[in-house]
């Protein structure tokens, strides 16, 4: 009888021992589809940032290029120095029309020998160019 004492003892163990792995299995499946989950819900979030992000990058963008269409002055003459229209930048003194982009408050000007790359502002009806390379540039709305 000890014998099958102990051949069912180590029967238990080994059961004992599966039903226990089988255990901690189902806990690590459970463990990684909680993980999955909180890995699917971040992603969501940053989605949601992203858009809404770009949304008011998209507002900022709409509200500037409302504001700087008009003909603009630096103060320094009685004359326009420009005219912003919706895709060009025409300059009286030149006669001619430069093409630009807006993306935020980021304007980049085409110019045959170079590009202008900078910042827009406002302050009041003061328009402000920033750039790194040229510095600032304020501007008033031409009155005719």
């Amino acid at each position: 009888m000890g014998t099958l004492a102990a051949i069912g003892s180590t029967k238990l163990k080994s059961m004992t021992l599966k039903i226990s792995l089988l255990f901690l299995l189902l806990i690590s499946c459970n463990h990684k589809d909680s993980n999955i989950e909180k890995e699917n819900i971040s992603i969501k979030k940053n989605k949601t940032l992203n858009n809404n992000f770009k949304s008011e990058k998209n507002q900022l963008s709409e509200s500037i290029s409302k504001k700087i269409i008009g003909v603009w002055s630096n103060g320094s003459s009685e004359n326009a120095e420009f005219e912003i229209k919706e895709k060009t930048i025409y300059y009286v003194d030149q006669f001619e029309d430069y093409k630009y982009s807006l993306i935020g408050n980021h304007i980049t000007i085409n110019y045959p020998d170079y590009v202008y790359d900078g910042m827009i502002e406002f302050k009041n009806d003061t328009l402000i160019m920033i750039s790194k390379k040229f510095g600032t540039a304020k501007y008033w709305k031409f009155k005719e």
